[in-house]
């Protein structure tokens, strides 16, 4: 064997080898990009090119690196959005406490903002809706240890919802990942009152069905109507039929293990180990139905940007009817339903290539 080929041998052992200790970090390159999850957090050049994440081509959105700059503004209730180079932060209200300032400690908010609309550019995520406004709406402090919000007091959700309402003629959609538990008996009055002049306003709103493994109309604001509720599968490859990796909450297209469901959901989305943006120009991945949510939302943004002054009935309708139910046959790609074993209502699984702008 002469020099040239023992060196051509020696530099593809070391390339191979230099791919398998990397592997952990890596995610595969070209139009299919599709990240692989290892609970890992990323830098913005560690994803360049722009990744579509597994979520967003389960819901059929490998469409939407055809759009940039979404006209549509989405306000996000949650425990603070961090400024991200992947977002287009316009708006802030400290509902904990107006008139305060306040540093975000836990991603969650942030997270939830990257699924809705993360920027369309060279690198990072891209959102299902790209570049929409951001109105960040903060109504719950957080618990750093598990970066999930705390108990929400009912002064700082009404503020909230006061907010929004006060800027309908601003906003187009209302995200609240936020759950209080709340049986039959409950008054939610003052909440669905709010709501209903939310929406009679023009505003979609879209809520996470919650994660407390039980049925989704025993909280607020899934039991509410005038509400879009968003239960969570677990999806690990972007693709119906079964075949990835089982996640952290159950087997691939299966209903999340942890997720509400039954009277009070609308409509499922990918919302298990979904990579998003966080706090200080980072991404990573975080589970439930909070991340199931936005992509709601940000398919409700698409709808508005094509279609300015169209109602929120009209945008569910779309919504709902455009989604894949059991009987949709899976065509090897995000068109096609999920394994949903806890009840007999199957509601559709988000799907949303027929309603991408052209």
């Amino acid at each position: 064997m002469d020099n040239t080929v023992v060196a051509f041998t020696i530099f593809i052992v070391f390339i191979v080898n230099l791919l398998i200790i990397s592997g952990n970090l890596a995610f595969v390159l070209g139009n299919d990009a599709r990240i692989v999850v290892n609970n890992m957090n990323y830098t913005y050049s560690e994803l360049i090119p722009q990744v579509i994440t597994t979520g967003l081509l389960r819901i059929g959105g490998e469409g939407i690196e055809t759009i940039n700059d979404v006209d549509v503004d989405i306000a996000i209730m949650d425990v603070g959005i961090a400024p991200h180079r992947d977002l287009n932060l316009f708006h802030g209200f400290n509902a904990v406490n107006p008139g305060a300032n306040y540093s975000v400690q836990c991603k969650h908010g942030t997270h939830v903002a990257g699924i809705a609309a993360a920027k369309n550019d060279e690198g990072g995520i891209v959102g299902t809706a790209p570049g929409a406004r951001i109105w960040d709406i903060r109504i719950s402090e957080c618990d750093p240890t598990t970066g999930e919000p705390t108990q929400v007091a009912e002064y700082s959700l009404l503020n909230g919802l006061d907010y929004v309402l006060d800027h309908s003629d601003e906003i187009d959609v209302l995200n609240i990942s936020y759950n209080e538990e709340c049986p039959i008996q409950c008054d939610a009055q003052l909440y669905q009152d709010l709501i209903d002049d939310i929406v009679e306003s023009g505003i979609v709103v879209v809520a996470s069905a919650g994660n407390n493994h039980a049925v989704a109309d025993e909280y607020v604001p899934p039991r509410l109507a005038n509400v879009i509720p968003v239960s969570a599968i677990s999806d690990s490859d972007g693709k119906c039929g079964g075949l990835g990796q089982p996640t952290s909450q159950g087997g691939d297209d299966t209903l999340a293990s942890e997720s509400n469901w039954g009277e009070g959901v609308d409509i499922a989305a990918p919302g298990i180990e979904i990579l998003s943006t966080i706090p200080n120009d980072m991404y990573g991945t975080m589970s439930g139905t909070s991340m199931a949510a936005p992509y709601v939302s940000g398919t409700a943004a698409l709808i508005i940007a094509s279609n300015p002054n169209i109602e929120p009935d009209v945008v569910r309708n779309m919504i709902l009817n455009a989604g894949s139910n059991p009987q949709t046959e899976c065509d090897g790609d995000g068109h096609g339903y999920f394994d949903d074993f806890r009840d007999d209502l199957h509601e559709p699984l988000l799907y949303i290539k027929d309603l991408i702008p052209n």
